[in-house]
């Protein structure tokens, strides 16, 4: 994960290889999605007002397939470490 002091952007890098328990591999379209649920109002997910808390994230960008950024409300070098633990 990548962000420098002062930005309202955090890049987060996706390990390769990766796979579901499907076989299919997991990529940025997988973490848009999540996201996408998360922000969606009209499924109302607590993630939202967790993330709302801990700095917010306006919307999130695909980078390439194992890159994403999120585009932060406020600058915050620590909402990083509540994307590493948080459950999908």
């Amino acid at each position: 994960m990548g962000c420098q002091r002062g930005s309202e952007n955090l890049g987060l890098y996706l390990r390769k290889g990766v796979k579901f328990n499907n076989g299919d591999e997991f990529s940025a379209d997988d973490v848009l999605f999540t996201c996408e649920q998360w922000f969606n109002k009209e499924i109302g997910s607590s993630m939202k007002g967790l993330l709302s808390y801990f700095g917010g994230a306006q919307n999130v960008e695909k980078v390439n397939d194992h890159q994403v950024r999120l585009h932060l409300d406020v600058p915050n070098t620590g909402v990083r470490n509540i994307y590493s633990i948080i459950p999908p």
